[in-house]
C-alpha cells in the first residue's frame, strides 16, 4: 500500500510540473551555444551541453535555455562595438577551473554584460590568472512554413 502511494504521489508530482512547465519555442534571433565546459550565469550552475539564448527585446534581460522548457534569465547592460561580428559570440572569464559568462556580442555590433556575480568575486580572490575565453555561437535557422521542428545550421 505505501509503495502505491508512493508511485501515484510520484506521478501526480510530475503530471504537475509538466502541465505548469512554460515552452519556449525558438524565435529567428535565437541562437545556439554549445559549451564543453560548466559556467556560470550570475549564481547559477551551467552543465556542458547546448543551449538556446535570446535576448529580451523590451528589456536589457537574457534568457538562457537548456531544452526549451528550463531557462535562466540573467539581468544584462547594454554595450556596442564598432566591430560587427559575423555571428555570435560569446566572453567567458575563466579563472583556474571556472568559467563566467561575462558578455554576449551579436552580429549586428550590440551586445550585453553581465555584471560580476559574487561567485566570480571569490574565484577572482583564490585565483589571480583571468584569461578571457571567446566562443562562438550559431543563429538559428527556423523551418516554421511547413510546420517543421526548428533546426540549427
Amino acid at each position: 500500500m505505501k509503495i502505491q502511494f508512493f508511485l501515484l504521489s510520484a506521478v501526480a508530482i510530475l503530471f504537475t510540473k509538466v502541465a505548469t512547465a512554460q515552452i519556449y519555442p525558438p524565435e529567428p534571433e535565437d541562437f545556439k551555444l554549445a559549451t564543453s565546459f560548466e559556467f556560470v550565469v550570475e549564481k547559477q550552475f551551467m552543465q556542458p551541453g547546448n543551449y538556446i539564448m535570446r535576448k529580451e527585446k523590451a528589456s536589457n534581460r537574457l534568457q538562457i535555455c537548456e531544452d526549451g522548457v528550463t531557462c535562466t534569465m540573467a539581468e544584462t547592460t547594454a554595450v556596442h562595438s564598432a566591430e560587427a561580428q559575423t555571428c555570435p559570440m560569446l566572453v567567458f572569464h575563466h579563472y583556474g577551473n571556472k568559467h563566467f559568462l561575462s558578455q554576449i556580442w551579436f552580429p549586428d555590433g550590440t551586445g550585453l554584460q553581465l555584471p560580476i556575480s559574487s561567485l566570480e568575486l571569490d574565484a577572482a580572490r583564490t585565483e589571480t590568472n583571468l584569461q578571457a575565453v571567446y566562443v562562438r555561437a550559431d543563429l538559428m535557422c527556423i523551418h516554421a512554413s511547413k510546420g517543421l521542428a526548428p533546426s540549427w545550421h
